[in-house]
């Protein structure tokens, strides 16, 4: 048979959208980490018997989070920016 694949183009559109929806996870995911460091800091506040290892482990752990998860979106942009220099 012959081979009669058509190659799949992303229009300028799927583009912009897959962008904007980047962006909107982004944004998203920092107000929830504002959140969270907010319900971190209140509980801190509300604990006296907290120690500051303990708190300083927790941020430490949300900031590692944060950087994660901030990599998978700039690594996700990196990949849709290839894909479209790839298909030119």
């Amino acid at each position: 048979m012959a081979d009669t694949k058509v190659p799949f183009e992303v229009s300028d559109q799927m583009r912009e959208f897959a962008d904007r929806s980047i962006d909107q996870a982004r944004k998203a995911f920092d107000n929830f980490m504002d959140a969270t460091e907010n319900a971190v800091s209140s509980m801190e506040d509300a604990s006296s018997t907290m120690h500051v290892d303990s708190s300083d482990m927790h941020r430490q752990a949300l900031s590692f989070a944060e950087q994660n998860v901030n990599s998978a979106f700039e690594l996700k942009r990196f990949e849709i920016n290839l894909r479209c220099i790839l298909r030119l």
